[in-house]
């Protein structure tokens, strides 16, 4: 099994910092990361606290961002609903880096990484 798309609705801690970063090294390419909630997007109300290092984006990179305390169930949906197109993007420009190496031509993969805030 395999996720494409991870969504993650809390602030990173020292407990669970070292678990979102296996998790994410083990999706496989292409993937997307949706950070939903003020705690995810920011660390929130406990940015300040002794164990909390802040939202997700200081552990794993994020691709879509929705805020809110509590984010709203439309916002919810509308980031999957992003974040379904932005994979589907991604999986378009792996599957060409792909047939590009193949070819043994030069490609990369992954540099049109793009950062969207649902409001």
């Amino acid at each position: 099994m395999h996720a494409d798309i991870l969504l993650i609705t809390g602030g990173i801690n020292s407990q669970n910092e070292a678990v979102v970063k296996q998790i994410y090294s083990q999706m496989p390419d292409p993937k997307v990361v949706v950070a939903v909630g003020t705690c995810a997007c920011t660390g929130g109300i406990f940015k300040e606290c002794y164990n909390i290092k802040g939202g997700v984006d200081t552990t794993i990179p994020v691709d879509i961002y929705v805020p809110g305390c509590a984010a709203r169930p439309e916002s919810i949906i509308d980031g999957v609903v992003k974040a379904i197109a932005l994979f589907q993007q991604k999986h378009e420009d792996y599957l060409a880096y792909k047939k590009a190496k193949k070819k043994g031509q030069q490609a990369e993969f992954g540099k049109t990484a793009q950062k969207e805030k649902v409001v």
